[in-house]
């Protein structure tokens, strides 16, 4: 059978999770000279499969193989081995020189990795423009990724890379549609600042009723001292306030604190303020009682 047909039958138990199976295939394909076979095998015994054992010297044995053929995925790998270390003696200079070779030959992974390096100034002082250069080859092919780093650069700008907001917006929506969270996090943020004021006004003017309570105690006994206030309003102050003041003061302050710390899920967020919200609700309600019916409860 010829080497690509085995190597698609390899695949395809692969896929099923018929991992000993795929080994098999994977071997016979290897011994004709498939480079793509060599590299699953590496795939397969770096991380160890069910009925396959994790066997890292014969991976990296088949990923050599596989770069040996010219492989660029298996390049790209390699450059990570290279530049991680564990498997391999860490050496940065051989990682680059990996990526370099997997990155002209077109390979998404490897053209990532080297705008990493570049924008962050891993192995090489940073070169923006090499970054630029690098995440633009990535994006182009649909490397998800890609897309984020790329907008945080237009977003915030660099030395010798111009700040562009509506390319990072464009960025990061294409990405959040490839499933990349972090750019979808990024358009968000970038939506986020536009609102900014608007939120603000609509979260004081939700509060307001807080606000009067906690602190305008003048008001409140010149106008309603009698307790009739109290009596009149609890509808609106007890339960349409709170309710409001729940969803939108909530909305403000996790889209504010999603900007600050990515750690932590929505749902930290969103009992964390609500807890706050009942707290401040609870003095709310004790205040008002006590000034209206001069702290008898």
């Amino acid at each position: 059978m010829d080497k690509n047909a085995v190597n698609k039958k390899a695949n395809l138990h692969y896929d099923n999770r018929d991992f000993k199976q795929a080994e098999k295939y994977y071997l016979e394909a290897a011994s004709q000279n498939c480079e793509k076979s060599m590299y699953r095998l590496y795939c397969t015994y770096i991380e160890g499969k069910k009925g396959v054992r994790k066997d890292t010297e014969t991976a990296i044995k088949w990923l050599f193989k596989a770069v040996e053929k010219g492989y660029a995925p298996a390049q790209c790998n390699l450059g990570e081995e290279y530049l991680l270390g564990g498997n391999l003696t860490k050496n940065s200079e051989k990682a680059l020189e990996c990526f370099h070779k997997a990155a002209k030959q077109g390979d998404a992974g490897a053209q990532f990795n080297l705008g990493c390096i570049y924008d962050e100034g891993q192995i090489v002082p940073p070169d923006y423009a090499q970054a630029v250069k690098w995440y633009t080859l990535a994006v182009e092919q649909g490397y998800d990724l890609a897309f984020n780093n790329l907008s945080l650069i237009y977003r915030e700008g660099r030395p010798n890379v111009l700040k562009n907001l509506e390319k990072s917006k464009e960025l990061s929506a294409k990405g959040a549609k490839l499933g990349d969270k972090l750019a979808r996090r990024n358009l968000n943020m970038t939506n986020w600042k536009s609102q900014l004021i608007p939120y603000l006004l609509l979260g004081l003017i939700v509060i307001s009723p807080y606000l009067v309570v906690l602190f305008g105690t003048d008001i409140i006994h010149d106008l309603w001292a009698d307790g009739a206030y109290y009596a009149s309003v609890p509808a609106f102050l007890l339960a349409i306030a709170p309710l409001a003041g729940f969803v939108a003061v909530a909305y403000i302050i996790i889209r504010a604190l999603n900007l600050l710390i990515h750690t932590f899920t929505f749902m930290f967020y969103f009992f964390f303020v609500c807890g706050i919200l009942n707290i401040i609700q609870t003095i709310t309600i004790f205040k008002c009682k006590a000034q209206l019916y001069g702290g008898d409860g």
